[in-house]
């Protein structure tokens, strides 16, 4: 089990902590709210982002829908983040789950 990591901005400015969570996922903090929680499969390294209402931010794994077609790859991890979503956000925490949880 791994504790809090501190995620950093533009600027080298603190934005917030991701903390693990009960079930392998973890939130992401930004002044001691939730902001984004992640959730991870152990199967094809599945990840989904989403925001403290419920709403879907991004998904991520080696076989992930694009647009209207599947897209399935045995050593690929790919991400699809929603329109107006801090992609590189999301990246970079998913990333950091994947590396800690292991």
């Amino acid at each position: 089990m791994w504790g809090a990591m501190e995620i950093y901005g533009k600027g080298g400015t603190l934005y917030g902590h991701l903390e693990h969570a009960a079930g392998g996922g973890a939130v992401l903090k930004c002044d001691g709210n939730v902001v984004m929680t992640l959730e991870a499969a152990q199967d094809d390294l599945q990840m989904t982002a989403s925001s403290p209402s419920g709403a879907l931010l991004a998904t991520a794994g080696k076989n992930v829908q694009f647009a209207s077609k599947q897209m399935e790859s045995h050593d690929t991890w790919k991400l699809q983040v929603k329109p107006g979503v801090d992609a590189l956000l999301v990246a970079s925490t998913m990333l950091s789950l994947m590396l800690f949880t292991q």
